[in-house]
């Protein structure tokens, strides 16, 4: 047992690495597009560019789907951290006995 929690193995463990890593398709999903477009918008050479016209101009040239680029790496970096950190997280609220939260 880990940190007091009596749901370290079986289902309960299951339910928490396939809920851990749906939240990382979620933050990945939601993160990702802002990534490109920081990104984007720090290595432009054209003074002025901004988060809008980045923005615009990928989409127009590329499409909304250029939004995406690089998912799997940035899925890559953030599933482990959500599989580690939201058991984890369930673990020492457990031991801490906030079990009601």
């Amino acid at each position: 047992m880990a940190l007091g929690c009596t749901c370290v193995v079986g289902h309960d463990a299951a339910q928490r690495v396939a809920t851990s890593l749906v939240t990382g398709v979620v933050a990945t999903s939601v993160a990702a597009p802002f990534d490109l477009i920081k990104s984007r918008v720090m290595a432009s050479d054209v003074p002025g560019d901004n988060f809008l016209t980045v923005l615009l101009r990928l989409l127009r040239h590329e499409g909304p789907g250029a939004l995406f680029k690089g998912w799997w790496p940035t899925y890559l970096r953030l599933g482990p951290h959500a599989i580690l950190t939201f058991p984890l997280y369930e673990a020492v609220r457990r031991a801490a006995g906030l079990d009601y939260l």
